[in-house]
């Protein structure tokens, strides 16, 4: 109770105890009972909108519950619909509902906003992964969705069935992958291909590659109604698969295989690998009278799974075909796949491709390749095709695009085969007079179909067998060396596969490289090409004697099976053989080894050791005959240059102004380099040395023709030739300085030199950059030279030397070498110190017969000295006295000299 001071009128507070009831008190609006009304029906209305939703759409619910110790509220479904109505009457369909144990749809909050989350309750999976989160049996899948407002109830709805969709069309092909895995013991390979890293019913990642570092990620996009393929690695892997993801999307969505893109992504990782090496940077200078387009290096074009298109520089294409059994077989792109005489009107022919592509195959490999264990699985003529029954006899196990393409376009093999067809049979005098080169050229090699009613060589075995310790002889060659004890309808196997082939399951691997389809073009002489007696046209007639059979162990040299010109995936040839002079013999597929492949594609050394980046083999073959094809065109449109016609192939012989004969060619060794051969006309024999002729011969060896291949660097060197002797003389000499640095510091000189046969950025722009650096025009010649330091004033070892590009102008009527400058700008301080110091030459130089041009370059690396390094002490007595200009006694502090661009940064001009 309060009480009063004494003396005072302030109330002294005391403790004053309230009861429960009045601290509890509410205000006099409010009724407890009600709000709780109001918020049980705020969190009941979200889910009766939602029961409403779902009944439209005739998805059976339990209705609203409440959970166990009233934790709060669910509405549970009973059973969501198929996706369509094929898979609701599949296996797969009924496989997963009984997986599937319960749907939950909760409410959850977080602060102020309220989300559905819905649950999917599973039991364990088909596939057994890697990820320490899915060892269980229980394997909850959650999807979250904003609640928002009446208006979105059916967004939500729709959401949640695009889930499940995505649910049941990732199980479907999950579900055919499991049941091989569980056979991979007795019939399947796929257990040692590829892991399980991750399936949660909603992505699927899988491991492959060589120590299971490449991965590959499976969703299904419910909006486009596909699957969706992303592609990673891990442990430092590569992956190149993305190359190709687009055809890999299409066929999973064609076939919904997973046991077919596995056996993909196995046969085709080393060959992308390979590929994906090649250089895709864009070049400038590529074109020579537009240098300053850019244009890519090499540019892949998948068509297929296994069949890729490789441009190079826009010009030239190469068809990739990947095979089974670690083979690929690259043939010319510029011609048509139906007709080898027929180019295609975007790309060229690339001259010398199957000379060089030979040099790298491996028969021996091949052929081990090929023939493995053929006693242990005597081939049969008969179809092995499995039209139900058995196990997935519905789908007939996984098939190749080709097989579930157009069935009726398919023909079985007789079951009799004709008796023309036995090997040893005389050799019929029909099938001896008929004009072979023109028989199937309208189906080798062609994209279009897997199955022509001409081609029974792809009727593969459609079971569930993806790989075979040996491969099924259903589809050996009849009457080959390979096959010599059964006959077979020899007359119906003539005509390649057109489809891309790959090792799939259900395929037989040998039919990975096994059609045979025309080809063109024996290496052999005409004694030995003789016709196959397995591309008869004429089903039942006799066939023409073959050979021995083949022995394990033996050459396969000698089969002509792998050297008519019937054969449609010829393996190549020796060294020795010689090549056929036919301008369409790169359209002949060449069969190689993925080591072949990948040596082929790998920067490496040049063979001879040449100076030059590291490039890869083929890039530097088809550097050279781009470049042997830009200087053809040169030498016929210049005035100066006499084209000599020649009998040698890719090889090129002109004449310059009646003083020099030269001969380009590639190197037949390897083919990766262009090599020049000088020799003076007869009334000039005298005047040329054999070390100035080898001088030239090995500036163009390392300078011109090598990389990088751009056709203005030929175009200067050939603008170098057509000068008086007197000049050539002294260009020698430069070209010796530059091929030779340890002259320049045998000499004393403090600046190395450099020939720029293209014009460089750094340059002053006299001219456009990147055009040919040598030009002539009347009596005058422009070259541009640049010059670096190597003796002088110490730099900082981070700071690289000072570089100048000098363009140099003589002129041949008055014998005077001087700097070539814009009349709109002053020069740099130091291209203006070089400048007064070749006018003070030609002062004071005292020979006037002899040509200026090179004595000129040699008082530049001599005695050129920039505004600002610091001043030289006199010479000493009985030194060669250094001229000092007036540009070069400038005061201390002036701006520095030109740096120029690197020559690394544009390599070798």
């Amino acid at each position: 109770v309060d009480t009063l001071e004494p003396g005072s009128l302030k109330r002294k507070g005391g403790i004053k105890t309230e009861s429960s009831t009045r601290r509890s008190k509410q205000p006099a609006y409010f009724i407890a009972e009600l709000a709780h009304v109001v918020a049980m029906c705020d969190e009941r209305l979200p889910f009766v909108t939602l029961a409403t939703e779902l009944t439209k759409r005739n998805i059976f619910h339990q209705g609203l519950q409440v959970e166990a110790n009233a934790t709060g509220l669910v509405l549970k479904l009973i059973q969501l619909p198929p996706p369509t109505p094929e898979i609701g009457q599949s296996q797969a369909w009924r496989a997963l509902l009984k997986r599937l144990l319960s749907v939950s749809i909760r409410v959850y909050s977080k602060g102020n906003s309220k989300s559905w989350m819905v649950e999917f309750v599973f039991y364990s999976t088909p596939l057994s992964s890697t990820h320490p989160k899915e060892q269980g049996s229980r394997r909850p899948v959650y999807f979250q969705y904003d609640i928002g407002n009446v208006d979105t109830i059916a967004r939500n709805v729709d959401s949640l069935l695009n889930d499940w969709s995505q649910i049941v069309h990732l199980y479907t092909i999950v579900h055919d992958l499991s049941e091989y895995l569980n056979l991979s013991s007795e019939k399947y390979n796929l257990s040692n291909i590829f892991s399980v890293k991750s399936y949660n019913y909603s992505k699927l990642v899988l491991c492959y590659g060589p120590d299971k570092g490449a991965m590959i990620s499976v969703t299904w996009n419910a909006t486009e109604k596909v699957f969706k393929l992303a592609f990673g690695a891990n442990n430092n892997s590569l992956n190149a698969h993305s190359i190709i993801r687009e055809q890999l999307e299409c066929h999973l969505n064609r076939h919904r295989n997973l046991a077919q893109i596995v056996q993909l992504l196995h046969e085709t990782y080393e060959p992308l690998i390979s590929i994906s090496k090649l250089p895709s940077i864009p070049q400038l200078g590529v074109y020579n009278a537009r240098p300053q387009v850019p244009v890519q290096t090499f540019t892949i074009m998948p068509q297929s799974c296994t069949l890729i298109r490789i441009a190079y520089q826009g010009m030239y294409c190469l068809e990739l075909r990947i095979r089974g059994a670690g083979l690929v077989s690259l043939r010319d792109g510029a011609y048509s796949r139906f007709d080898r005489s027929n180019v295609v009107d975007v790309f060229s022919p690339t001259q010398g491709l199957k000379a060089f592509l030979s040099k790298y195959v491996d028969e021996s490999a091949v052929f081990r390749r090929r023939s493995q264990s053929e006693d242990d699985n005597p081939p049969s003529p008969i179809s092995m095709e499995i039209e139900g029954g058995g196990f997935l006899g519905h789908h007939r196990g996984p098939q190749s695009p080709a097989q579930q393409r157009e069935p009726g376009l398919r023909f079985n093999h007789p079951a009799t085969p004709p008796s023309g067809s036995n090997p040893h049979t005389p050799a019929s005098p029909h099938t001896s007079g008929m004009s072979q080169p023109q028989a199937h050229t309208s189906f080798g090699s062609s994209p279009a179909t897997s199955f022509s009613p001409t081609s029974l060589s792809t009727n593969i075995n459609p079971s569930p067998i993806p790989i075979l310790p040996h491969p099924s002889p259903s589809n050996l060659v009849a009457n080959s060396p390979l096959n010599p004890h059964v006959p077979s309808p020899g007359g119906l196997l003539s005509n390649a596969s057109p489809g891309p082939v790959t090792n799939l399951p259900g395929h037989s691997p040998v039919s990975s490289f096994m059609p045979t389809g025309h080809m063109d073009g024996s290496p052999f002489p005409s004694s030995q090409s003789m016709a196959s007696p397995a591309a008869s046209n004429w089903p039942g007639s006799p066939s023409m004697p073959r050979p021995s059979p083949a022995r394990p162990g033996q050459s396969p040299g000698n089969h002509p099976i792998m050297h008519s010109p019937q054969a449609d995936h010829k393996t190549g040839s020796h060294l020795s053989r010689v090549l056929p002079q036919r301008s369409w013999a790169g359209a002949v597929p060449t069969l190689l080894t993925h080591e072949a492949l990948e040596t082929l594609c790998s920067p490496s050394l040049h063979p001879q050791g040449l100076p030059g980046p590291e490039l890869a083999p083929l890039e530097r073959f088809l550097g050279c005959v781009y470049m042997r094809r830009h200087l053809q065109r040169y030498v016929l449109n210049e005035s100066y240059l006499t084209a000599i016609s020649t009998n040698e192939p890719g090889v090129i012989h002109f004449k310059v102004a009646e003083t020099l004969q030269c001969r380009i060619g590639l190197n037949p060794q390897h083919l990766q380099s262009l090599h020049l051969k000088i020799t003076p006309l007869a009334e000039h024999k005298d005047v040329w040395s054999a070390e100035e002729l080898q001088i030239i011969e090995k500036f163009f060896d390392t300078r011109a023709g090598a990389p990088p291949y751009k056709p203005n660097s030929l175009c200067g060197f050939c603008s170098m030739l057509n000068v008086p002797v007197n000049v050539l003389k002294d260009f020698v000499q430069i070209m010796r300085l530059d091929m030779m640095p340890g002259l320049v510091q045998q000499q004393g000189f403090k600046w190395s030199v450099q020939w720029m046969l293209r014009i460089p950025p750094s340059a002053i722009q006299l001219v456009p950059t990147g055009m040919a650096g040598i030009l002539v025009y009347k009596n005058k010649i422009l070259i541009f030279l640049q010059i670096t330091r190597i003796l002088g004033p110490q730099y900082p070892s981070n700071t690289d030397p000072p570089t100048l590009v000098l363009p140099l102008v003589y002129d041949t009527s008055t014998n005077i070498t001087q700097l070539a400058e814009k009349r709109d700008a002053g020069p740099a301080p130091a291209v203006a110190a070089a400048s007064q110091l070749l006018k003070h030459f030609s002062q004071y130089q005292s020979n006037h017969i002899e040509c200026s041009l090179f004595p000129a370059v040699r008082e530049l690396l001599m005695n050129l000295t920039l505004p600002s390094e610091p001043q030289q002490p006199s010479p000493a007595p009985g030194s060669v006295p250094q001229i000092q200009s007036p540009a070069m006694q400038m005061a201390q502090g002036q701006p520095g000299y030109q740096v120029s661009m690197p020559m690394n940064m544009m390599g070798p001009q």
